[in-house]
């Protein structure tokens, strides 16, 4: 009887650990996302990040269509986990965002301080495929 039951608890076991393993493996952000920004006045941001690997780095701009503006990001991950984070800074200001990478699909918050006044927002993102 015992036999039986340790052979159940043993194949749950390392499911369960292979789940586990998957849910954090590390995504690859390479490539380029639309991402919609829910702004607190209610209206919705777009922006467009491109993400591309230089060596051991990840490299990142962002495109503005409000503003007609690229801008240089820098790009942050945590290699055990399928989260990224991205800032862009300019004259004593700054807009991070911190996002969860699944597959083809990211959300997370925009953190802003601007000029010192500080707020968020939510955003989601959907990678491009490639033609």
């Amino acid at each position: 009887m015992i036999r039986l039951t340790i052979v159940p608890i043993t194949i749950l076991s390392l499911v369960l650990t292979a789940l586990s393993a998957m849910g954090n493996s590390n995504v690859d952000p390479v490539g380029t996302w639309n991402i919609e920004i829910a702004a607190p006045d209610g209206s919705t941001k777009k922006r467009v990040a491109t993400f591309t690997k230089q060596e051991d780095a990840l490299k990142g701009s962002l495109y503005n269509p409000d503003r007609d503006m690229n801008l240089d990001l820098v790009v942050e991950r945590d290699g055990s986990e399928n989260k990224i984070r991205f800032t862009i800074k300019f004259d004593g200001s700054s807009v991070a965002y911190a996002g969860n990478i699944d597959g083809d699909s990211m959300s997370g918050i925009v953190y802003y301080d601007i000029n010192g006044r500080k707020f968020d927002a939510s955003f989601s993102a959907t990678r491009k495929v490639k033609n």
